[in-house]
């Protein structure tokens, strides 16, 4: 008899074995699969919780891109939008969007404020030290991100871990995030509304960053435009 193994780089070779000899080689043929087997186990591609949670309180400040577009039951409702973004934790981020208009979204922790360019308009409004169970604590907030959500995992596809976040508090708004994470990173956001909307975000070229300048998040009123500040 002559057998020829290869299991994962490991060969072997038995020429003409019979009887007890051939059952100890099957023997330590299955002890090599065995211990594979747990090596490979604990090598595996952690979970997309653990992944977000690692983001969470390993990266506290970061750049990027990004593509937006909602969908509703009739289809995409409207134009993809593209721009950049820099965070640094805790909850403090700007969303600036470059196509197809100009609209800035800033937080510095205490104030929120939208500008958009085209209306020569700045509205603010006081979020305070947290941003709650809004679609931004899951990337910008604290890194405690079970405090606000209930996560459980969902099926890898498209080559991505994914999880779902719930809103602990049911008049968000958001009724949940679905996010797909690659090598540690948030790569794609699937957010459902209470009306049946959902927004894709795509992230790329996500940088970890450090040492931000201080008015990365000081927001400077521009000349001839209008402040609305809201409750």
């Amino acid at each position: 008899m002559t057998l020829l193994t290869s299991i994962k780089g490991l060969t072997v070779v038995a020429l003409s074995l019979s009887g007890a000899k051939y059952y100890r080689l099957a023997t330590s043929i299955l002890i090599s699969l065995l211990m594979l087997s747990g090596s490979t186990a604990w090598s595996a591609t952690p979970s997309a919780i653990e992944q977000l949670k690692n983001f969470g309180m390993q990266v506290t400040s970061a750049e990027g891109a990004f593509t937006q577009r909602t969908f509703g039951a009739q289809g995409q409702t409207a134009p993809d939008q593209t721009g950049t973004f820099i965070f640094e934790r805790p909850g403090r981020f700007r969303w600036q969007v470059t196509a197809p208009y100009r609209q800035l979204i800033l937080t510095d922790g205490q104030d929120l404020y939208q500008y958009d360019p085209d209306l020569s308009q700045v509205t603010v409004r006081t979020v305070g030290n947290s941003l709650g169970d809004s679609p931004a604590a899951v990337l910008f907030g604290n890194g405690q991100i079970d405090e606000a959500f209930t996560l459980s995992p969902l099926p890898e596809q498209d080559g991505l871990v994914w999880l779902r976040a719930v809103p602990k508090q049911s008049d968000s708004g958001l009724r949940q995030i679905d996010m797909g994470l690659q090598n540690g990173l948030p790569v794609k956001l699937l957010l459902e509304d209470g009306f049946g909307q959902t927004t894709q975000v795509d992230i790329t070229s996500l940088v970890p960053k450090a040492n931000l300048p201080a008015d990365t998040f000081a927001f400077k009123l521009p000349p001839n435009t209008d402040l609305v500040r809201l409750q």
